[in-house]
């Protein structure tokens, strides 16, 4: 698949981020680090293994597997977020450890350390044409290992860093396709890994592989066309079995509406305004303001409660066109933004909000002046690929604008602004170079 001296560096890189992963992990059973969980995956995970069914009862019951005072959220819920963060935890509950917290970050760690090697390898490929292409590809993957957010990411419970790796592992095997070299089969298997645990993940792939097959020669379509229907098997197959289980022929998650409904309101804008990238608190703030009005949502199934609210956000979005508008505007502020701004929430930490701003706004300025010389300058080497990755990014941010943006979502996408970056860099030092 590469050269020896490729698998070396690949191999070193892993070893660094295993080891310091592994540090902060230790570090942490000794002073507890402050960590953003999303516990409804742990939940589900204890319900497939225990009763066989990922139901989750969201209510203000004892009895409860979540606890919420809001009658919006309460209800039962078989599909309410994508299944493949919770079948991954729920296959190391399987193993029957004593302490699973610990064999989670074990299990995340391994798989988790392959993210800055697979980024040195997508460098590598968008770099060769580069003199210093070595050194730019062993840039980005320091740059990916010295993430806060990437640090800690196997402490947490949340699907964020799964997705993550299933991106970069297919952005690489799409990379090696557009350059012509037969990896449909790790492709295809990526991206449906990828679609069990962020469905909408699949849409930019998606659509770059169809225009792919339109742009390359007639021999080579096979590469792009296998991933497309193995996708699309897939996505009917989950269909289907929502069908059979729902009689609902949906191709995703019943939270869809909700999401749709938290983005588009009347009281959407003044969270975008005042909490610029952190969709995490948006329930907090909107949803208590309609209890009153719509308690009798916690009588609902799941999936007429997703079209109520699929309902209500369509109904906003057509009577305030304008707004709308202004809030996709805000939207792209949140996505991009260096911040992950907290007031007053339970995962508040000003010393993460510090480290994060010192990281990523440089790469969010640098990629900036990338994007920018992309289009401005007609003679840069990888113009191509380049133009692949950006347009990738493009597409990843595009559904967000419809729903809400938080800096989180923009996780996947964040080895894009790394390489962007030192792509800016790597231009700046051949300049000097050659002068």
């Amino acid at each position: 698949m590469f050269n020896s001296n490729t698998k070396k560096v690949f191999l070193i890189i892993y070893i660094c981020a295993l080891f310091l992963q592994t540090l902060i992990f230790l570090l942490n059973e000794h002073h507890q680090i402050n960590i953003n969980h999303d516990i409804w995956y742990e939940k589900s995970a204890y319900n497939w293994v225990e009763k066989g069914s990922c139901r989750i009862f969201w209510s203000d019951s004892v009895a409860a597997d979540l606890v919420t005072n809001n009658p919006i959220q309460q209800g039962v819920y078989y599909n309410w977020r994508p299944v493949g963060y919770s079948v991954f935890l729920a296959a190391i509950m399987e193993l029957d450890f004593l302490d699973f917290n610990a064999m989670k970050s074990f299990f995340q760690i391994i798989l988790y350390s392959l993210i800055p090697s697979f980024i040195f390898l997508i460098a590598t490929e968008l770099f060769a044409k580069y003199s210093i292409k070595n050194h730019l590809s062993v840039l980005a993957a320091i740059i990916a290992i010295g993430n806060p957010i990437f640090l800690i990411s196997p402490l947490q419970s949340i699907d964020t860093w799964l997705t993550t790796l299933f991106t970069v592992i297919s952005f690489y095997f799409l990379i090696k396709s557009y350059h012509f070299q037969d990896r449909r089969y790790f492709l295809a298997f990526s991206l449906i890994g990828l679609f069990f645990c962020r469905p909408n993940g699949v849409f930019p792939f998606f659509l770059i592989l169809v225009v792919l097959i339109y742009k390359s020669p007639k021999n080579y379509r096979y590469l792009f066309l296998f991933p497309i229907i193995l996708i699309m098997f897939s996505v009917c197959s989950w269909g289907i079995r929502n069908y059979i289980y729902f009689q609902k022929f949906d191709f995703a998650n019943s939270s869809i509406g909700y999401n749709l409904w938290l983005g588009n309101n009347q009281y959407s804008k003044d969270f975008f305004v005042k909490y610029i990238g952190d969709g995490t608190t948006i329930e907090d703030n909107i949803v208590p303001k309609y209890n009153p009005l719509w308690s009798f949502l916690k009588n609902y199934s799941e999936y007429k409660k997703d079209a109520f609210f699929k309902q209500q956000a369509w109904d906003f979005i057509k009577s305030h066109p304008m707004e709308t508008l202004e809030n996709a505007s805000w939207k792209i502020v949140g996505f991009w933004s260096p911040l992950r701004v907290r007031t007053d929430h339970w995962s508040d930490s000003p010393t993460k909000t510090v480290l994060l701003l010192i990281y990523n706004t440089p790469l969010i300025i640098l990629s900036f002046f990338s994007v920018l010389i992309h289009f401005w300058r007609k003679e840069n080497k990888i113009k191509k690929e380049k133009g692949l990755l950006i347009l990738f990014i493009f597409l990843w941010m595009l559904p967000h604008l419809a729903f809400f943006s938080t800096s989180r979502f923009r996780a996947p996408i964040d080895f894009g602004l790394v390489i962007l970056s030192v792509d800016f860099v790597g231009n700046f030092l051949i300049r000097i170079k050659s002068k």
